[in-house]
């Protein structure tokens, strides 16, 4: 038989201001972190494009 080999563990690319950022799920499916909501959705809202709201604005300016 084939030996499985073990999964080689790496760490993934963060942005420095989501350094040691953990996230998990349990098992009734409640997601479980190790930061502030309000610091996620800070972070959030400072780096990330909301497509829908820059969707209606170009249609606006048409």
């Amino acid at each position: 038989m084939a030996k499985k080999k073990d999964p080689i563990k790496e760490e993934a690319s963060m942005h420095k201001d989501l350094k040691n950022f953990e996230i998990s799920v349990d098992a009734f499916g409640q997601i479980q972190t190790n930061m502030d909501i309000e610091t996620i959705k800070a972070f959030l809202d400072k780096n990330m494009d909301d497509k829908k709201i820059n969707k209606s604005r170009s249609s606006e300016e048409e």
